[in-house]
């Protein structure tokens, strides 16, 4: 009996990893749309002929050289393995936070990861996003240890940067919000600490510039939205993005695009519903904190700068404010959301279990649409950035 006691969490711990797993298997042989496609056409290409790129799509090398090597054991769908072993990565991250420091709030990111929509897509998907979201929460790691005064490896944090800002350009954004941070939060900054964010930054600049001389990638990014379009960068801009700003934090944080693309109006009502009275208990319970929970600020502040940076961006014509380019710093979204919920578990645990399960149902009901072939390809228009404004009409 106390052999069964001292392992159960462990237990509880692969319990978790095994439903994890199953809700994504119905979404794993969904059809390879052209973006996967791309991920796909880069094991043609002979890395060693060209170290940085062959100029086959518009992002950055690293993840398509994990594909290059998944490639000689799989092939087309079964190559979302790639992804899905990151995400596994992820989710064991979080446990071991929980088990390390006996923080609830990580145990309960760990179960709003297993059944968050958007990671189950994305975890399930032959893109680069899951694998940029699994360096920077390495990254956040080391941030949170430094804050705490212990005893870390600066030479490892440079090379999480460095490998993130060849993943995706979503790293650029992260890693000048936390250089950012530390700048006004810390009176004067370490030479280890400045060496780890300067070396990574400027050789991570240097690959982005080769990558982007290559003429296929650099043609390519003249049909996209990397163009430097000013020409949205007007105060008249102001109120589209801040109801694009709410809608890619509630909806699409949690959702995920396409959903609203199967969704039925008693499911919409019944999550637009969910999220305004949630809004009020988060905001309560954050004001009534007075600021003095430090990873609750820290998660709130480095998440709000990396939206802020995220629109600029997006208003300058750098990336797109889209889903998909701010997902791998949803997990900072999510660790907010718990902490707020293990605030809810010390005050009252009929709280905590209430929220929670209004999350977890809610989740399933994407699930759901699932088994019912989720299609991207289905209708013309893209609704995000439009859902909510639409109701300003």
């Amino acid at each position: 009996m106390q052999h069964l006691k001292k392992y159960s969490i462990y237990y509880l711990l692969g319990l978790l990893n095994l439903i994890y797993i199953l809700i994504r298997l119905p979404d794993f042989y969904r059809p390879l749309w052209s973006d996967e496609l791309i991920s796909i056409r880069t094991t043609n290409v002979n890395p060693l002929n060209n170290p940085l790129y062959d100029g086959v799509s518009t992002n950055l090398p690293l993840f398509y050289y994990f594909i290059k090597i998944f490639s000689f054991f799989f092939t087309g769908e079964n190559l979302r393995i790639t992804s899905l072993i990151f995400s596994i990565v992820i989710l064991n991250l979080f446990l071991y936070r929980y088990l390390k420091e006996k923080n609830n709030y990580y145990l309960i990111a760990s179960v709003l990861i297993t059944f968050s929509p958007i990671q189950i897509y994305y975890s399930t998907e032959l893109r680069t996003y899951m694998f940029t979201q699994l360096l920077l929460i390495i990254q956040f790691y080391f941030l949170v240890d430094y804050l705490n005064k212990k005893k870390i490896n600066y030479f490892f944090w440079a090379i999480t940067i460095f490998l993130s800002l060849i993943s995706h350009y979503t790293s650029y954004i992260f890693v000048f919000s936390v250089g950012l941070y530390l700048i006004f939060k810390e009176k004067k900054l370490s030479e280890a600490l400045l060496k780890a964010f300067i070396f990574p930054s400027i050789l991570g600049f240097l690959v982005l510039i080769s990558v982007s001389g290559n003429y296929g990638f650099s043609d390519s990014t003249e049909r996209s939205i990397l163009n430097l379009n000013f020409e949205r960068f007007t105060i008249f801009n102001l109120k589209e993005n801040f109801l694009r700003l709410i809608e890619v934090v509630t909806i699409y944080y949690n959702f995920g695009l396409h959903y609203y693309r199967l969704d039925e109006l008693f499911t919409s009502l019944f999550k637009k519903s969910m999220y305004f009275f949630f809004l009020i208990p988060v905001i309560w319970i954050f004001l009534k904190s007075k600021f003095q929970n430090q990873i609750l600020n820290l998660t709130a502040t480095i998440l709000t700068l990396c939206l802020f940076f995220a629109i600029l961006f997006d208003l300058s014509g750098f990336i797109a404010f889209a889903g998909r380019y701010i997902f791998p710093f949803n997990f900072l979204y999510i660790l907010f959301i718990s902490i707020v919920l293990n605030e809810f578990l010390k005050i009252k645990k009929i709280y905590f279990l209430l929220l929670l399960m209004i999350f977890i149902i809610s989740y399933n009901l994407y699930n759901t649409c699932l088994f019912h072939q989720l299609n991207i390809y289905k209708g013309n228009e893209d609704p995000q950035g439009r859902i909510i404004q639409n109701c300003f009409k």
